[in-house]
């Protein structure tokens, strides 16, 4: 069971990035999610990603080097090497980050 949940929409925003928007009540988010996530992070060249849970709390991805895809949950590592598990249903936006100059 694998549904489109995922809809993509450009953002007239100064990084000119594109956020990925889901919607986490209806059958097959879970895997569509966990799809996309891995489609962004094998993308060539691989563009730093934000993850928001929450209307405050985001987790950002430098590189694919710092998520690792399990089947229900994503795990997020930082520089400093904490560790953070997201439920997929829990994630409410997934956008490119701007890279600081």
């Amino acid at each position: 069971m694998n549904f489109l949940l995922v809809r993509e929409w450009a953002i007239a925003g100064k990084d000119g990035g594109k956020v990925f928007v889901g919607c986490s009540l209806l059958l097959g988010y879970i895997p569509a999610m966990r799809e996309q996530i891995e489609k962004l992070l094998r993308a060539v060249p691989f563009e730093p990603l934000s993850v928001d849970v929450a209307a405050d709390v985001a987790y950002s991805i430098p590189t694919p080097d710092h998520v690792l895809l399990g089947k229900n949950i994503l795990v997020v590592e930082d520089d400093q090497g904490y560790v953070d598990l997201v439920n997929y249903r829990h994630i409410r936006r997934i956008s490119h980050k701007a890279i600081p100059h």
